[in-house]
């Protein structure tokens, strides 16, 4: 499931790496990914952010999207 999911994409590669694993915690500096599991949205060419714009799902209806970043604290706001 999702758990699993943010698990394989956000923990595993920083033990990989041997990397700490932030916390969320009161004075710790916040870096984060705001996840909206259960929304449906169709992936259109202006979604693509990379100079490739071969890919199959444009025109499919996708479940799960980032709605933000918190990087070092800073509010980034995306797919609005």
């Amino acid at each position: 499931g999702t758990d699993a999911i943010v698990q394989l994409l956000s923990h595993r590669p920083r033990q990989l790496l041997r990397l700490p694993i932030p916390a969320i915690a009161k004075g710790a500096s916040a870096n984060l990914t705001i996840f909206a599991p259960k929304e449906a949205w169709t992936f259109e060419p202006s979604d693509i952010r990379s100079r490739s714009s071969n890919t199959p799902l444009v025109g499919h209806q996708l479940t799960g999207r980032v709605k933000g970043v918190v990087n070092n604290g800073l509010w980034q706001e995306v797919n609005k």
